[in-house]
């Protein structure tokens, strides 16, 4: 092939010269127009240097340049000044030039003189250092701006610069033409004639810019390949491209294939198209081959080619194929310099949709989202149509930042996209590609311009990327052939309508109770849930369960519940709710001793055995209950229980993996105490299985024991009953029998052991620990009988029958000397609270006295009279006994001292003793208060003491006999420390070392410690500690206590309280000397004398 078309590119006088050359012109032109390629990226460096100069017809003056900077949103002017250099960015943006040739440059610009007729140029154009390897022309053309047409001049005003090799310099001159034909044989209207008003020059070398895609992918349904077709471009540019969209340029297997090539691209547009193809012998000369690697089976070479330029131009290592007035053979092929600029076919042999993220689910609309990869809008469409949908259309200002957000930016790089909205059909009816209705437009400031009058045809929609200088989010329209990224739109998949794979059941409730009906369903979210009730739709229950609360008799029925989503909907079948009556409390508290009922605390519900620590708390069987608990009760006789016990309560496992689970404990747990020997009871869970033990010994090794075969049910309420009647243990589970252990007589140890629940007690540290709930755990003294046992599990929700006050033992009459203290007491069982207000001669409301005892101090005549308690709770009340209380006279009157007494503190303001002999010379937080003889020392039991020096009368020697008596009224609060001194003279405080005497409460009871010294041939030990099994004497009231020592008689010691012997014991094997350097002391919580 022999013409020789270069690479456009752009120059004009006065503004000169890219890197490879300078351009000087002779005259000076009125403005320039910048345009910058359509297609394609922006050149690494797009910059111009701009110098003006001025010679010829007229001087230099400052002239404007009209120019579009990125990201503005519309033309500004800049003046051009003489002498001065100017840099200007290209615009990329379309053109209205037809030409193929001027589509590929770079840029063109436009001169005007702005008179309506004539026109004036410039007489010589010189353009000189045209670098070596560099072939190019300058060429001049004229633009009519009365019918938007480009005219080339003829080619004697085409000049040739340079070679391949050396560098160039070239020169052209301009004259008006007299007529003819221009460069592509078309009638030429010479520049002065009227209408002309601008005028161009091109400067076209051989690096040409990036190729653009003119149409496609179009399939060939012979191969199944994807074909596209590119803008005029060189030979390796437009293989380059066609790398980048995943294939190379045209590989051509058979004449079928040629000619589909032929017909389908060669005059595409309506323009005539050489095309470039992949076949060449750049690697080895007269070798051809294609540059996808296929084997060349076919050639079509027009006649006399392939000839490697015919000696004119060497190098011709590129095949075409000629366009169809070309005068060779239709779709024979020629070769060519790979530098001369043609259309392209690029061939991709695995045409797959070019998706690079998607499909992403719009909740507002359910249409699935994909974004694509470079194309233009024709391509991006038709994948778009093989996804199954359209490019997007957007209906409102939510959705256009909906895609705006998931898509511009998307992988970190800014991305313009393609919409559905065009106007390709009627210049400004812009519409839908999905054919729905525009509701909503978000153009741009001064868009849409359709090319603003410079670029035609900008009949397609781009959202503008983030940082484009535009709104964010804006429309532009757009040629149709750009390249840029798409979002797709598809309405989703058939959505799957709903299908019931679990259907609600019937149930079944006590009134009050709530009832909760469950459905499951599978189908394409969002799935809606209509429930029912008697066929009629219920409000606000929109979710897959419904829970009605309260149930009355009124809300028993059929309920049923609709799904509903885009697919359908179904009905579930009705579920039945039976609404029942609550069940009968039961009638069961005979020899209750303690309830804890779990009502959001601790206490004993019946009696005093209140729980120490805190618990937790949730939804229970009946009201609340006690949830993973660890609650320790202290030790009280009333946990001391003979030959009888029944313990039983309502669990609900959240395991059954546990080996040991406490449920009620007072008992050593062997595993963690060496040589147990304090245990009691213990009822638990043995992996799920409930176990049930007594000792009567304190061993936990040899004792009764029983174990349930099967195993409780988890996160269910079970009941347990578990009970001990000297003989037998038994198991009930659920109200039936579980299982027995005959054989074990004997009384219950009683131990001292704290009572733990939900977890056993060990060194101070829970193990044994229950996962789940217990409620209404209750202790009875005697074996409860099946039946009371199934009318307790009958009872269900509304468990044992509250009891209403019952008095168990009345308040007695008394006589009384004047001036002496009377308590009147009464013992009732009921349900906690119980309240008590005690009344004088029927209807005189005593203040304060709202006890269960009633403590008169000092009483005179005037109290005499006749007392009454009224004893309420939350189910009833009752009145107790009526008993008069007597007033001797006259007083009593003082006993003398007795004999033998050593010292005497009598507590009336003073420290001092009566006997002059051990006055009291340390008092630490001790007050004075009303005592039982006119004034008494008073303790805090916490920093309180008295103190009187040592002295040897208070030291007493071997078989040394001494008493020691006193009147006390100990605080009920004193339990911070189990024994507590009244008066003690020891050599030790700490633990039972130590030489010395003690009278002192343990745990309320009077007790006394004797010790001597360790070397006392008559004891193998050296201390021994006595303890009466007296009353508690924590009442608030006064007694009078004494120890007496007759210490060679093996019954010569006993305690005393209020005048009686308490306890009697034998004092020989410490007869020994209890004399000691420490001083004596007093410490009680209340009042001493």
């Amino acid at each position: 092939m022999k013409k020789l078309l270069a690479t456009v590119a752009v120059l004009a006088c006065g503004i000169p010269a890219f890197s490879q050359g300078n351009i000087t012109c002779g005259n000076d032109f009125g403005s320039a127009v910048f345009r910058a390629p359509i297609f394609g990226p922006v050149p690494a460096n797009p910059l111009l240097s701009i110098v003006g100069q001025g010679s010829g017809f007229s001087p230099l003056a400052p002239t404007q340049i009209l120019f579009n900077p990125t990201g503005a949103t519309s033309y500004a002017d800049a003046p051009l000044l003489s002498g001065t250099n100017y840099t200007l960015a290209l615009f990329a943006g379309p053109t209205n030039v037809t030409d193929p040739s001027l589509l590929a440059a770079i840029g063109y610009f436009s001169f005007r003189t702005g008179a309506p007729s004539g026109f004036v140029f410039f007489q010589t154009l010189t353009i000189t250092n045209v670098p070596p390897g560099q072939p190019a022309k300058v060429q001049a053309r004229a633009w009519d701006n009365r019918n938007g047409t480009l005219t080339n001049w003829p080619d004697a005003y085409t000049a040739w610069l340079g070679g391949r090799t050396a560098a160039g310099t070239g020169q052209m001159v301009l004259t008006a033409p007299l007529g003819g034909v221009d460069f592509n044989g078309q009638p030429f209207i010479p520049p002065n004639s009227t209408g002309w008003t601008s005028f161009n020059i091109y400067y076209a070398a051989s690096n040409p810019p990036p190729p653009y895609l003119l149409a496609g992918p179009i399939t060939n349904s012979a191969n199944g390949h994807w074909y596209y077709l590119l803008g005029p471009t060189n030979w390796p540019a437009a293989e380059q491209i066609a790398v980048s969209l995943g294939g190379h340029l045209a590989t051509i297997n058979n004449a079928a294939e040629n000619n589909w090539v032929f017909t389908n691209f060669s005059t595409f547009g309506g323009v005539e198209r050489t095309l470039w193809l992949g076949f060449n012998d750049a690697g080895q000369e007269n070798i051809w081959f294609w540059v996808g690697g296929a084997p060349a089976t076919y050639i079509n070479w027009a006649p006399g080619e392939p000839n490697n330029g015919g000696g004119f131009f060497p190098d011709e290592d590129q095949a075409l194929m000629w366009h169809p007035s070309s005068g060779y053979p239709l779709g024979s092929w020629a070769d060519a310099p790979d530098y001369q600029l043609y259309s392209a076919v690029v061939e991709v042999s695995a045409p797959e949709p070019i998706v690079l993220n998607g499909p992403i689910t719009n909740s507002i609309n359910g249409h699935w989202y994909y974004l694509l990869n470079y194309t233009n809008w024709p391509g991006a469409e038709q994948i778009a149509v093989s996804l199954g949908g359209h490019l997007a259309t957007i209906n409102d200002a939510a959705e256009n930042n909906w895609i705006f957000t998931n898509f511009s930016a998307f992988g970190g790089i800014e991305r313009t996209l393609w919409i559905g909205l065009n106007d390709s059909a009627s210049e400004g009816t812009w519409v839908w590609v999905s054919g729905q209705p525009v509701t909503f437009l978000n153009w741009s400031p001064i868009e849409p311009n359709s090319g603003g009058g410079v670029f035609p045809d900008e009949d397609h929609a781009i959202i503008w990327h983030p940082s484009s200088g535009f709104p964010p989010g804006s429309w532009n329209d757009a040629p149709s052939n750009q390249m840029q990224y798409a979002v797709v739109e598809v309405a989703g998949p058939p959505v799957l309508a709903p299908v019931i794979t679990s259907q609600p059941t019937n149930l079944t409730v006590y009134v009050g109770g709530s009832a909760t009906f469950r459905v499951t369903a599978t189908g394409d979210a969002p799935l809606a849930y209509q429930w029912r009730f008697n066929g009629t739709n219920l409000a606000g229950r929109p979710t897959s369960t419904l829970t009605v609360t309260a149930v009355q008799f009124s809300q028993a029925g059929p309920y049923s519940v609709i799904v509903t989503n885009a697919g359908g909907s179904i009905t579930s079948s009705p579920a039945i709710l039976t609404v029942n009556p609550l069940p009968p409390c039961a009638n069961v508290f005979s020899n209750l001793v303690s309830w804890w009922r779990a009502e959001n605390d601790t206490t004993d519900n019946w009696d005093s055995n209140n729980g120490s620590t805190s618990a937790k708390f949730a939804a229970g069987k009946i009201g609340q209950a006690f949830s993973f608990p660890q609650i320790t009760v202290a030790d009280s006789p009333s946990l001391h229980f003979s030959d009888a016990l029944t313990i039983e309560l309502w669990v609900k496992p959240a395991t059954t993996s546990t080996p040991l689970a406490t449920l009620v404990s007072k008992f050593d747990a062997a595993q963690f105490t060496p040589n147990p020997t304090n245990s009691s009871f213990y009822l638990g869970l043995y992996y799920g299985h409930p176990l049930f033990q007594v000792s009567t010994n304190g061993s936990p090794l040899r004792q009764g024991e029983i174990t349930a075969t099967q195993a409780l049910p988890t996160n269910q309420w079970s009941h347990i009953a578990a009970t001990y009647n000297g003989q037998t243990l038994r198991l009930f589970v659920n109200g039936q029998f579980a299982g027995e252990d005959r054989g074990h007589p004997g009384r219950i140890f009683d131990g001292n052991s704290p009572l733990s629940i939900g977890a056993s007690l060990v060194s101070g540290q829970f193990v044994q620990s229950l996962s789940g709930l217990l409620d209404e755990v209750s202790l009875y003294n005697r074996a409860l009988p099946q039946t009371e046992i199934q009318a307790i599990y009958n009872s269900d929700i509304t468990g044992k029958c509250l009891q209403p006050p019952m008095i168990l033992v009345q308040p007695q009459e008394q006589t009384v000397p004047l001036g002496e203290d009377v308590k009147f007491t009464v013992t009732v069982v009921g349900n906690k609270p119980l309240k008590y207000q005690w009344y004088f001669n029927g209807n005189i409301l005593i203040a304060g006295a709202t006890n269960s005892a009633l403590v008169l101090e000092k009483v005179t005549t005037n109290r005499a009279g006749l007392y009454i308690a009224a004893i309420t709770n939350a189910v009833g009340f009752t009145f107790s006994a009526r008993p008069e209380l007597k007033v001797l006279l006259p007083a009593p009157t003082c006993t003398p001292p007795p004999a033998g007494l050593i010292s005497w503190w009598p507590g009336d303001g003073l420290g001092a003793d009566a006997m002059s002999t051990n006055n009291i010379t340390t008092l630490t937080s001790v007050s004075f208060v009303t005592g039982k003889v006119d004034r008494a020392f008073s303790f805090n039991g916490v920093t309180s003491f008295a103190q009187a020096q040592s002295s040897p009368s208070l030291n007493f020697g071997s078989n040394t006999d001494f008493s020691i008596e006193a009147w006390i009224k100990a605080g009920a609060s004193n339990t911070a420390n189990p024994n507590v001194p009244i008066l003690e003279k020891r050599s030790s405080l700490s633990g039972v070392t130590g030489v010395g005497y003690s009278l002192s409460l343990y745990q309320g009871r009077l007790a006394f410690w004797l010790a001597t010294p360790t070397s006392n041939s008559q004891s193998t030990t050296n201390a021994s500690v006595f303890i009466s099994g007296g009353p508690d004497l924590r009442d608030a009231m006064f007694h009078h206590v004494a120890v007496t020592l007759t210490r060679g008689d093996t019954n010569g010691g006993k305690l005393y309280v209020d005048g009686q012997v308490a306890l009697t014991f034998d004092p020989t094997p410490r007869r020994a000397s209890l004399s000691n350097a420490s001083p004596e002391w007093r410490l009680v919580k209340g009042m001493c004398r």
